[in-house]
């Protein structure tokens, strides 16, 4: 009789693990039909899944909201105008439609 020597401990990936029972529990949670909305495994998986796919942070480490952009960076936005303050943008002149043919 020969004693081999035991194998040696696997690591597993943590996330690797997780994905698994979530996978495990969302399947179960498909399984039980009706029941599935009651239950607040399933509620938690159904959750945690929705979060994974959108991607969405915790409030805590969201990233705070940019400021929002103009349009034309180099020409001062209309609230950063002082009153009576012109701008060095000259508007299109307007053009005059020529007159069309009565049509009869």
């Amino acid at each position: 009789m020969s004693v081999s020597a035991p194998d040696p401990p696997r690591t597993v990936d943590r996330s690797t693990a997780l994905q698994d029972l979530l996978a495990f529990e969302l399947r179960r949670c498909s399984g039980i039909g009706e029941a599935g909305p009651r239950d607040p495994g399933c509620l938690k998986a159904w959750a945690e899944s929705r979060r994974r796919f959108l991607r969405q942070r915790d409030s805590a480490t969201a990233p705070a909201p940019v400021a929002p952009t103009t349009l034309f960076p180099n020409v001062p936005a209309s609230g950063d105008r002082q009153e009576g303050e012109g701008t060095d943008v000259t508007a299109p002149a307007m053009q005059v439609e020529p007159p069309r043919p009565e049509a009869r």
